[in-house]
């Protein structure tokens, strides 16, 4: 009944590295909590991997970045060009959709935006591009992208 977030952290000696940030999807109430709740501090991270643009792999990023994230991010060319529409876009839905139910008198914890525009605006600023097949470091590991063919820039993450 929901789409998942993706969102995998990789620790490895002192390095704190996410494979994906994605928002939850479904029941409000249910999504919202599990889309505000961590497991990890965003301002302990060194770095974020993303293998696609859907927002249920990319839709928290402005959200660790609100919470004092400002470490890189790294995508294909294609996925960081997708997020810098679909991140700003999801903003403005949450802050419309909050307004909305202000309007109508139906204001509840759930309602607030998880992030205003500027947080996805800032998101997409730290989201460094690499190409296919070309090999790549984050921190001590070294990645590579791999077609995925899920949707433009998707790509299979060769750690």
């Amino acid at each position: 009944g929901q789409v998942t977030g993706s969102c995998h952290l990789m620790e490895w000696n002192d390095k704190r590295v996410l494979l994906d940030c994605g928002m939850f999807q479904g029941q409000r109430d249910q999504a919202a909590q599990l889309n505000a709740a961590a497991t990890f501090d965003p301002r302990q991270l060194d770095g974020v991997i993303v293998s696609h643009a859907h927002i249920d792999h990319t839709g928290r990023l402005p959200l660790i970045v609100a919470r004092g994230f400002d470490g890189p991010m790294y995508a294909t060319p294609a996925t960081r060009d997708l997020c810098g529409s679909m991140l700003p876009d999801a903003a403005h839905i949450q802050e419309m959709d909050f307004l909305f139910l202000k309007k109508h008198h139906r204001v509840g914890p759930s309602s607030a935006p998880l992030y205003t525009l500027a947080d996805a605006v800032r998101a997409v600023e730290l989201i460094q591009g690499h190409p296919y097949e070309q090999p790549f470091a984050v921190e001590d590991l070294t990645v590579t992208y791999r077609d995925a063919g899920h949707i433009i820039g998707s790509a299979n993450v060769e750690v």
